[in-house]
């Protein structure tokens, strides 16, 4: 077995792995670079030479590998892995791979230059680690064969160091004279694959194809999650983003319909939280089954929760150096596959920023990443919902609710999204028109259609209200836990904001004032002598709504169609009002035509 540490002369170690071609002095440089349409590995990487390139000593003897290090890299992880395999009789794990491999690379080649260094080392063996615990390696044996290859290799091997033993290495295992692909020639993808290379570039003009042959879209969700598509969730924090994923996967589970909004499939779902423990999400899950009154036991087997904290996910990272890039990471491969295996149909990813290693300011890192999800998306057929944070208001602003450009970070992020949704709290302004009292008003979340490619923005926005749900865990003398849940709200109609006695008694007041030469401002403020609130106190005294519900109500019978009231402006002087001053007359005609006659 190879030791880990062990390090092998340069040559000694080609001849102990010839048929892995991990000799670096033939001048073959391994198997070709991926092609620009596979999901992982696609690092913007200088162009390597034809073959390793060793240095030249002071004596004439041959140094280390100047060029050509990647192929040398890869050849090298390529066949520890391969001697890993059979001597453990399992697939190796990246670090495992990477712990036995690092010391032959590092001491045959030149890390004084930058870049093809430990972490690049270290981030393909896992790669290289994932993909042969999958299949994936194109011409890579089985693990049986693997196994049955090592212990002939180690059979051969006793038999060459047998006393009078031909000195010669030994001979490449039956069965293994095909080369190991580093990647797949395509992304992964069901259906019948595409022919191999690039494809030709031209146009391709309309044919005759009618409309009913064109597929409907793939929608799961709403108008927010489609099948094969990437969609987006901005917010700011402490919003309810994980809130609504949450329970949007609890709708999507079951096929309940939780917030109003059409399930238009129903099927396997998952909430991957790279902040938050497990533990915390399951309360989340328990408090939302509890508030909807959903059965456990509707979800098992179709919601999958996992924790970064357990596990972190991460599909591209930045490399280090000078000749580094961003590189997709073998995670992005390892989703693609889970959500296949579990038939997942929508998957959030909580938060965005958690599952890579980029610079979130860069457009083309950020397109990078982003392009990952699509592809995975794209080859899965699930929905995928990345939720995502706001960058800082302006100075002595807010955010636009709706605005997609509020999202942190680089543009490319909301570009690479085809729908996209803005959650924010409810303002000042919007409870003032709702009628909404500031202790309620901290509890509402708005959310607005920020961008939509594939449909027509909803009418209006969706309002949510945050409910604090006891989900019964107590344990001795611990207290049971409470959790927010999100659910549907409504704001209250007008005419249910008051009882027709007192909007009577309120209209009277308006007209007695208005006969009497002292009528009301069409303004509330403290300053104003005349404001209508003053009517409110007056006709209720004792029980006076607040400002925010007189000022939805006067709103109300101004614009209403036809209007109760309207402003008069008075052409003399009165005891109490200026001439030139505008108040409020009631139309008494058009109260009476609906239906509010006075007590």
């Amino acid at each position: 077995m190879l030791e880990k540490g062990r390090v092998f002369a340069f040559e000694q170690f080609a001849k102990l792995f010839a048929h892995m071609r991990a000799d670096p002095a033939d001048g073959n440089n391994g198997p070709s670079r991926p092609t620009n349409g596979e999901i992982l590995n696609k690092a913007t990487v200088p162009p390597q030479v034809a073959g390793p390139v060793r240095a030249t000593t002071g004596l004439g003897l041959s140094g280390k590998v100047v060029d050509g290090r990647e192929g040398y890299m890869r050849d090298t992880l390529m066949a520890v892995a391969s001697e890993l395999t059979g001597a453990l009789e399992r697939h190796p794990t990246g670090e495992e791979i990477g712990d036995a491999a690092w010391p032959q690379y590092e001491a045959h080649v030149d890390l004084s230059r930058p870049g093809r260094g430990r972490d690049e080392f270290y981030a393909k063996a896992a790669y290289l680690a994932q993909r042969l615990a999958t299949g994936a390696v194109g011409g890579a044996p089985t693990l049986a064969e693997a196994i049955q290859q090592y212990r002939a290799r180690q059979q051969e091997r006793a038999r060459q160091e047998a006393p009078g033993a031909h000195p010669n290495g030994p001979p490449p295992p039956p069965g293994s004279n095909g080369e190991w692909k580093w990647e797949d020639d395509e992304p992964l993808k069901a259906g019948p694959q595409p022919r191999q290379g690039p494809q030709p570039f031209g146009l391709t003009p309309v044919g005759a194809t009618a409309a009913d042959g064109i597929p409907p879209r793939n929608w799961i969700y709403g108008r927010h999650l489609i099948g094969g598509f990437v969609s987006l969730t901005v917010a700011p924090g402490g919003t309810g983003k994980t809130a609504l994923v949450m329970a949007e996967a609890v709708a999507i589970a079951t096929g309940k319909p939780l917030f109003g909004e059409t399930v238009h499939e129903t099927g396997p779902v998952s909430h991957y939280n790279l902040e938050d423990p497990l533990d915390e999400l399951r309360r989340r899950l328990a408090g939302i089954l509890r508030h909807f009154k959903v059965d456990i036991r509707e979800v098992a087997g179709q919601l999958y929760l996992n924790s970064g904290r357990d596990r972190e996910l991460i599909v591209a990272k930045k490399l280090t150096g000078i000749g580094g890039g961003v590189v997709a990471m073998p995670d992005a491969d390892a989703l693609a596959a889970e959500i296949k295996r579990h038939g997942i149909i929508a998957l959030s990813i909580d938060p965005f920023v958690r599952s890579h290693y980029v610079n979130e300011n860069d457009n083309a890192e950020v397109d990078f990443v982003a392009k990952i999800y699509g592809q995975i998306a794209n080859c899965t057929g699930a929905a995928i919902d990345l939720a995502h944070h706001v960058r800082k208001p302006p100075a002595g602003g807010a955010h636009a609710e709706g605005d997609i450009n509020q999202a942190r970070g680089a543009s490319s992020m909301a570009s690479a999204a085809r729908a996209a949704r803005t959650l924010s709290p409810m303002s000042l302004d919007d409870a003032a028109k709702l009628g909404v009292p500031e202790e309620m008003r901290r509890g509402l979340i708005r959310v607005d259609d920020a961008k939509a490619n594939m449909a027509p923005p909803r009418a209006r926005a969706m309002w949510l209200r945050f409910h604090s749900v006891d989900i019964e865990n107590a344990v001795g003398l611990k207290m049971s836990d409470h959790v927010g849940v999100l659910a549907p709200w409504t704001p209250t109609p007008v005419e249910a904001l008051m009882l027709p006695a007192d909007q009577d008694a309120v209209l009277k007041e308006f007209d007695g004032a208005f006969v009497a030469g002292n009528g009301y401002s069409p303004y509330n403020r403290d300053k104003e002598p005349r404001r209508y609130g003053l009517a409110f106190e007056r006709a209720m005294p004792g029980r006076t709504p607040g400002k925010s519900i007189q000022a939805r109500v006067v709103k109300h019978w101004l614009e209403n169609t036809p209007p109760l009231l309207e402003k008069v402006q008075l052409e003399t002087k009165t005891p109490t009002v200026k001439a030139g001053r505008t108040v409020l007359c009631v139309l008494w005609e058009n109260v009476h035509a609906a239906g509010k006659e006075p007590l």
